[in-house]
């Protein structure tokens, strides 16, 4: 084996290290971090202060911190493959995040009860929610099949 398949090799591993669908969005959010340093610390070089400052502006947009650590996690990976830099090192910046998922309360979704369902279908107008009541029995009648299954 020559130095251009060892090369080859490399470029293939080096392909399959992103998942490929949504390999755009890690390339994106490493393309953002480094115009981000360079337009504010001067130097594309990344940095725990640099990241720091870079995900407390982040969370600024990115409400949930679900959304903060999932940044986090693309950025630890495109910053380990293009830069070597490994930011699970960085502990001001996990202990940021860790402090932002502290009063975080997720939404809980409203469910429909068994008798919720038969108010709705007993009651609501025919002419007006037809539609919806035949979506219901056949997604209740799907469920209930799946979970007999």
């Amino acid at each position: 084996m020559d130095q251009m398949d060892v090369d080859l090799d490399a470029e293939a591993a080096y392909a399959a290290l992103l998942p490929q669908k949504s390999k755009g969005r890690y390339e994106r959010s490493f393309k953002d971090l480094k115009v981000w340093c360079r337009r504010m610390a001067g130097d594309e070089t990344v940095t725990e202060n640099c990241m720091l400052a870079y995900v407390v502006e982040k969370s600024k947009t990115l409400k949930s911190p679900a959304s903060l650590w999932s940044e986090y996690s693309m950025l630890k990976s495109m910053l380990s493959i293009e830069d070597n830099v490994d930011i699970s090192k960085f502990l001001k910046l996990k202990a940021f995040l860790k402090r932002k998922n502290d009063d975080y309360k997720p939404k809980k979704f409203k469910v429909f009860t068994r008798e919720d369902m038969e108010t709705f279908l007993k009651e609501a107008d025919d002419r007006s929610f037809l539609l919806m009541k035949v979506a219901m029995i056949v997604g209740a009648w799907r469920i209930s099949r799946t979970w007999e299954m």
